[in-house]
């Protein structure tokens, strides 16, 4: 009893096996998007390059494609509130960052980029730094005004004694 027992039970084991790998080998043909793959000899659906997923039915995004997805492969195409080659920039920053500091506004200026709209008294590119007496000369970056006179000598009065005029002194960066 016990021997016909396990001589069924292998049978049982062996028909599901068989049945198993054909069924595998019939799933892999109705199911492998044959456009994008093939199936080899095991009954495994092979992908061409570009296209993944069991049955490659998926397409292969551009390598660095952080927030989007692709109908080709290689291609990035973002997702809603993402921009840039790679969907890497963010089209709401204004409002998920608050970049901009000191109570500046901050534009969206497509593409990811954004500038602030500084308030008097501040500048820089998020309004980060507080207007000095040299901004507000006129004087530009890569320029330091020194607080220090230079004398300039321009020559004699009638009365033969030197006339000075004192300027103040610029120094480029």
């Amino acid at each position: 009893m016990l021997r016909s027992f396990c001589l069924q039970l292998m049978s049982l084991v062996w028909i599901l096996l068989a049945h198993h790998h054909l069924a595998q080998g019939d799933d892999c043909s109705e199911r492998c998007n044959l456009a994008h793959g093939c199936c080899d000899q095991d009954g495994k659906c092979r992908c061409d390059p570009g296209w993944e997923g069991e049955y490659c039915e998926q397409c292969v995004r551009m390598p660095g494609c952080l927030h989007g997805t692709c109908h080709q492969p290689w291609q990035c195409i973002c997702h809603n509130g993402w921009a840039g080659k790679f969907c890497d920039k963010d089209v709401h920053i204004c409002e998920h960052e608050l970049p901009c500091q000191n109570g500046a506004e901050c534009v969206y200026d497509g593409d990811g980029e954004y500038s602030c709209l500084c308030p008097e008294g501040f500048h820089g590119k998020d309004c980060e730094r507080k207007t000095g007496p040299c901004e507000k000369a006129g004087f530009h970056a890569g320029m330091v005004a020194s607080a220090r006179m230079r004398t300039a000598l321009l020559g004699t009065s009638p009365a033969g004694a030197w006339l000075a005029l004192s300027v103040p002194s610029v120094r480029m960066m």
